[in-house]
């Protein structure tokens, strides 16, 4: 098993500033309460998985409460790209480019 790595002032400022909660609630597609497709996997479709039966939110989701369908299981959610505009616009919506974000 590995140990966890903190990299210190990695990340800018402005970055950081996208995780806390005070700027999701200013958004409209991530907004926490936004109900969102979820699943036991993040990308059902994919996986070959069902996806929960009925939408829920990532407040939900952070409460861990459970999908009707499969209640003994954890429920996700992962965006496609094309939202990340919303969230990422100092990276023109894509943190993963090259030099810049998550890279």
């Amino acid at each position: 098993l590995g140990r966890p790595v903190v990299l210190r002032n990695a990340v800018s400022k402005e970055e950081m500033s996208t995780f806390a909660r005070s700027a999701w609630e200013k958004l409209g597609h991530f907004h926490p309460t936004k109900k969102h497709r979820v699943g036991v996997t993040a990308y059902p479709r994919l996986s070959m998985q069902e996806s929960c039966s009925y939408h829920m939110s990532a407040e939900q989701i952070e409460r861990d409460e459970r999908c009707r369908d499969t209640p003994q299981l954890h429920m996700m959610h992962a965006e496609d790209r094309n939202h990340f505009a919303e969230t990422y616009g100092m990276y023109d919506g894509d943190p993963t480019r090259p030099g810049e974000g998550f890279s």
